[in-house]
């Protein structure tokens, strides 16, 4: 179990790097349940986040970042494809997550959207940096489409004056 305690010990610390340069807000961790360490902050336009890693699966999990988008509606088939799009060698190497390092899934349950990433490399602080800086290009670069404008009003504290 060391293994996995250093590994959650490296999660701490990556996404606490992320807090102490005021990217994350009200970074906490809140009581673990089943193994699982559960992180919660304010992020984007002041929307609280939860993010949980499971130490078995190796698995990051921003849960329920996109809520309120129906499985396999347009929007969902959207973020699928531009999720997708970052594993491709297309996109300069310092941006592209490498399937071989860092696995990234969208997942819908119940209209809400979470996107898990699954640490294929020993190298956690990397896997950490890719998930954030991949979901951070969601709710920037994503979300910034023009279809969604509601979507951010919405749930994203979007200020439709200046839509």
């Amino acid at each position: 179990m060391a293994v996995k305690q250093d590994e959650l010990f490296e999660v701490r610390a990556a996404l606490e790097h992320y807090a102490s340069r005021g990217s994350f807000r009200s970074f906490s961790e809140v009581d673990r349940t089943g193994g699982n360490a559960e992180f919660r902050f304010v992020w984007f336009r002041d929307v609280p986040f939860r993010v949980v890693f499971d130490p078995v699966r190796r698995t990051l999990t921003f849960v329920d970042m996109l809520p309120a988008i129906p499985a396999r509606s347009a929007m969902d088939r959207d973020l699928r494809a531009f999720v997708r799009q970052y594993t491709s060698a297309a996109v300069p190497a310092h941006r592209r997550v490498d399937p071989r390092r860092v696995g990234v899934a969208v997942v819908n349950r119940r209209g809400a959207a979470s996107i898990v990433f699954t640490f294929r490399t020993s190298d956690v602080a990397h896997a950490v940096r890719k998930a954030v800086h991949l979901a951070n290009d969601i709710l920037q670069d994503y979300l910034n489409d023009g279809r969604y404008v509601q979507y951010n009003v919405d749930h994203f504290n979007l200020n439709p004056e200046l839509a």
